[in-house]
């Protein structure tokens, strides 16, 4: 896959949606279907996951991903240790 493209999409849609927030919603929830293709591919999530991190600190709410198979789990907890306080909380 290109990595670099689908999340450089995925960037425009998040930075669309905020645009189009109404007056006093401030956040969003990003949900991913790690299921497809098994297993994930671990350059995608890293970058989607530095990406959303970096550039949305304040505006992600909540990062859900589902099904969580073991290498998801895996990849997390190595991830996590990195991940400022508030961040990684969420």
């Amino acid at each position: 896959p290109d990595v670099d493209a689908e999340v450089n999409a995925l960037i425009a849609m998040a930075d669309a949606g905020i645009k189009c927030m109404p007056d006093g919603v401030t956040d969003f929830i990003c949900i991913s279907d790690s299921s497809s293709p098994p297993p994930p591919n671990p350059t995608f999530m890293i970058k989607m996951l530095k990406a959303l991190v970096r550039g949305y600190p304040d505006r992600l709410n909540l990062l859900m991903s589902a099904p969580v198979s073991s290498i998801v789990q895996f990849v997390m907890n190595l991830l996590l240790p990195l991940i400022p306080g508030r961040l990684a909380s969420k």
